[in-house]
This record gives structure tokens, sequence and C-alpha cells, in this order.
């Protein structure tokens, strides 16, 4: 089962990424995968990674890690946690 994160759509008509596995539990419109997490936080922090660019730079490579956001782990790590309680407050 592939690890998500809860994060809402940010554009209208933008469809979610659904369930990995037959039968796995999923609520439309929160349940993302990594790639889509990262698509997220680019734009809600467009300008904080190191070389002033962002995780968008790396949507087409699917299935691999965003070298800017492996470059900047902890960064990234950060700012997962803080656009999820920002959905979590907003959702509560």
């Amino acid at each position: 089962m592939s690890q998500g994160y809860f994060i809402p759509d940010l554009e209208p008509g933008e469809p979610s990424d659904g369930p990995r596995n037959p039968g796995e539990p999923w609520h439309p419109g929160l349940m993302v995968t990594r790639k889509r997490a990262a698509r997220v936080a680019a734009k809600l922090f467009p300008t904080d990674m190191a070389d002033g660019t962002d995780c968008r730079a790396e949507e087409g490579r699917e299935g691999e890690p965003c070298r800017i956001c492996e470059h900047n782990n902890e960064q990234w790590a950060q700012r997962v946690r803080q656009v999820r309680r920002a959905m979590l407050t907003a959702f509560s």
C-alpha cells in the first residue's frame, strides 16, 4: 500500500490520486501521493527551495522521488508537516 498525504485539491476539477489497491480506503479529493503533495507544496511555497525552483520541475518523472525535495529533505518534511497541519485545521 502506498503512503499518501491528506491534502485537498487546490484547483476545481483536478482529480485526486485514487487508491493504489482495490478496496483501499480513501477520500476523494484528500488522499494523495507524494507527487501530488509535492505539487501542492510547490503551489503553497513556490520560492522556498534553495535554488529558486520547485517540485513542478520534476513533475514528469513518474515513480521517481523529486531530486529537489530529496536534496532539501528536512525542508520538505517541514513543509509537509505545515501543510498537513493547515489542512487538518481546515477540515476539523
